[in-house]
C-alpha cells in the first residue's frame, strides 16, 4: 500500500507522514503489525492509513479500540480529518458515511469480544492492540472473517507495554516470516522527527537513570523479558517450546461408569474401602485428564493441587498432580462444568488412582495429598471430601494438635491478595530455577496472563477465551493456581522416598504396559 494524498475532489485533511511512518505506509504487505516507542505517532499512522483508504470510492473501514475511554480522542480527530467529506455521521453508533459511499465504524472491544462480527471491511485498524484481551483469538475468530469478502487489510499498532502475550507473539510470528500475510515493524521514539530536539536530548539523559529494560520498552519498543507480566516471559516461552504432548488423554471411571454419572454410594465405597481395582481408565480425546508420565509409581508421595470453579462454565476446575520426590507434574484435570461437590468426587477418585499405593514396612500412602483453595467453592469441596472420608488433605496448621481436627474449614489454603502473591512468587521461583518440571503447555500459557493491575493487585488478565482452547469462557489462571498449590503441597512436609519394592509387592505395572495389554485384548480401557 503506497502513500498518496487524498483525491482532490474529496476534501479529506490527512496528516502528512514523517519518514518513519512513510516507510511503513509504502510497504505493500497485506497486514502490518507495528510496535512503537512512546510519542512515535502510532495513532497518527492509523489515521493516515484510514484517510488514504477512505479517499477511494465505496470502501469499508473499521477501527477497534480496547476500551471506551480511548475512543473519544480518536473519534474527534477522525471526524475532523474527514469532516468536509462526511455525508452522514452517528456519534452514538460511532459510524461515519462519506460522500463517495465509503464508511467508517469505530468499535470498542470492552465487554464486546465479538465486535465487528458479521461486517465486511477493506481495512481494519486496531489501536493499542497490546491492550486487547485475547487479541489473537479475537482476530482469528472474529476479525479475520471481516476481511475475506474484499481481501481486506489489517493494521495492528501498540507499544510493548501489553497486558498479555498475544501481541508480542503475533509480532514475533510476523517478524520471523512464519505468517506470510503479516509484516512486523519496529518504530522508536527517536524515529519521530517532529519531536523537539532538546526534548529528545532530555529523554536520552533520563534514560541513563532508568532500568535498562524500562528504557528499552518505553522508548526503543523492545519488550521487557516479562512483557509486563509477573512470570518471566522468556523463561515461560522456552518451557512451552520444550513441553511434550500428553501421552494419554481420557477419563477415570468406576467399573466403566464416568465419575460424574456414578451414584454417590459407589464413589463412597471406592474411597472408604480403597477399592483401587474398581477405578479404570478410559482413553477419550475429549477426556478431562491429561497424563504425561508413562509409569506413575503409586508408592511415592503424590500431591494434588486443586483450583475450584463454580461449575457454570465460566472458569475451569483444575487438578495438578505430581510426585513430591521428583517435583515433576505428571497429570492434569481441567473441566469447566464440574460443581464443587462433584469436583470432590473427581479429586478423591483421582487422588486414590494416582497416589493410593501402600508400604508394608513403613505404613501407607492412602492417596495423593490434596492441597486446595478453601475460599468460595473450596468450602463445599472440603465438606464433601470429608464426607467421603478422603484420608489425605493438607491442613492449614503444622501443629499436630490442630491437625487432629475434623473441621473441614481448617483444611486447604486460604486465599488473600497477599497470600496469593506469595504462593505465586514461590511457584515462579520454582519454575525459573528448574525445580518444578511442568509439561503442560496450557498451564504455562496461563502463567503469561498474570500481571499487576493499576491498583497493585496481582491478577490473571481475563481473555476472550481460554488460552488452552478449553470451553471455559473466561480463564482466571486456574491452571497456574493449581500448579502453585501443587508446589505448596510438595513443600509442606518432608518427602519420604520408599525403598525399591519387589515385583510381587508392587501394584500392577505402568500405564504403557497395561495399555499394551489392553490393546492385545482389544479393550477400550485399561487399569493399573
Amino acid at each position: 500500500m503506497s502513500f498518496h494524498r487524498p483525491a482532490i475532489n474529496l476534501p479529506i485533511r490527512s496528516p502528512f507522514p514523517h519518514p518513519g511512518q512513510a516507510r511503513i505506509l509504502a510497504d505493500p504487505s497485506r497486514n502490518k503489525i507495528v510496535r512503537c516507542g512512546r510519542r512515535y505517532g502510532k495513532t497518527k499512522l492509523g489515521i493516515i492509513t484510514t484517510c488514504q483508504v477512505a479517499s477511494e470510492d465505496d470502501k469499508r473501514i473499521a477501527w477497534f479500540i480496547p476500551q471506551y475511554k480511548y475512543t473519544t480522542e480518536t473519534w474527534r480527530e477522525l471526524t475532523q480529518r474527514l469532516g468536509p467529506a462526511i455525508a452522514k455521521q452517528n456519534a452514538s453508533e460511532h459510524r461515519i458515511e462519506l460522500k463517495n459511499r465509503s464508511a467508517l465504524d469505530v468499535w470498542t472491544l470492552e465487554n464486546d469480544p465479538k465486535a465487528g462480527r458479521g461486517r465486511f471491511y477493506d481495512l481494519i485498524v486496531v489501536d493499542e492492540a497490546g491492550l486487547v484481551p485475547g487479541l489473537k483469538m479475537w482476530f482469528d475468530m472474529v476479525a479475520r472473517a471481516t476481511l475475506v469478502d474484499r481481501r481486506g487489510r489489517a493494521l495492528f499498532i501498540s507499544t510493548p507495554n501489553t497486558i498479555g502475550p498475544d501481541f508480542d507473539e503475533m509480532f514475533e510470528s510476523a517478524e520471523s516470516g512464519a505468517d506470510s500475510d503479516w509484516k512486523a515493524f519496529t518504530a522508536t521514539t527517536f524515529d519521530n522527527p517532529h519531536l523537539p530536539g532538546e526534548e529528545l536530548d532530555k529523554i536520552k539523559e533520563i534514560i541513563k537513570t532508568l532500568p535498562e529494560w524500562l528504557a528499552k520498552q518505553e522508548y526503543y519498543a523492545i519488550p521487557a523479558p516479562n512483557a509486563g507480566g509477573f512470570f518471566p516471559r522468556d523463561v515461560i516461552r522456552r518451557m512451552m517450546t520444550d513441553a511434550p504432548e500428553p501421552l494419554y488423554v481420557g477419563t477415570l471411571t468406576i467399573r466403566g461408569t464416568p465419575i460424574s454419572e456414578c451414584a454417590a454410594r459407589d464413589v463412597e465405597n471406592v474411597i472408604r474401602r480403597r477399592q483401587i481395582e474398581a477405578i479404570e481408565w478410559e482413553e477419550r480425546p475429549d477426556g478431562e485428564w491429561k497424563v504425561w508420565d508413562d509409569d506413575i509409581d503409586r508408592n511415592r508421595r503424590m500431591v494434588m493441587g486443586c483450583d475450584l470453579g463454580a461449575g457454570v462454565g465460566a472458569a475451569n476446575t483444575v487438578f495438578s498432580v505430581g510426585d513430591a520426590d521428583s517435583k515433576r507434574k505428571s497429570a492434569e484435570f481441567a473441566s469447566p462444568g464440574v460443581t464443587p461437590e462433584r469436583a470432590a468426587w473427581h479429586a478423591a477418585i483421582g487422588g486414590l488412582w494416582f497416589g493410593g499405593g501402600q508400604r508394608k514396612d513403613e505404613g501407607t500412602f492412602p492417596g495423593a495429598e490434596v492441597q486446595f483453595e478453601i475460599n468460595g467453592p473450596g468450602e463445599v469441596f472440603s465438606r464433601e471430601m470429608h464426607r467421603l472420608s478422603y484420608p489425605a488433605m493438607c491442613h492449614q496448621s503444622d501443629d499436630p494438635a490442630d491437625m487432629a481436627t475434623k473441621d473441614p474449614s481448617r483444611f486447604g489454603w486460604r486465599s488473600s491478595p497477599q497470600a496469593k502473591e506469595t504462593l505465586l512468587a514461590a511457584y515462579r521461583g520454582a519454575l525459573a530455577s528448574g525445580r518444578f518440571f511442568n509439561p503442560s503447555k496450557a498451564a504455562l500459557a496461563e502463567c503469561l496472563t498474570f500481571r499487576y493491575t493499576k491498583t497493585g493487585r496481582l491478577e490473571s488478565v481475563k481473555t476472550v477465551v481460554d488460552p488452552a482452547d478449553e470451553v471455559a469462557r473466561v480463564p482466571h489462571g486456574d491452571r497456574t493456581i493449581a500448579d502453585a498449590l501443587l508446589w505448596d503441597g510438595w513443600m509442606r512436609a518432608p518427602v519420604t522416598v520408599p525403598r525399591p519394592m519387589e515385583r510381587s509387592e508392587a501394584t500392577p505395572g505402568g500405564r504403557l504396559e497395561k495399555l499394551r495389554e489392553a490393546e492385545k485384548k482389544r479393550k477400550g480401557r485399561f487399569a493399573w
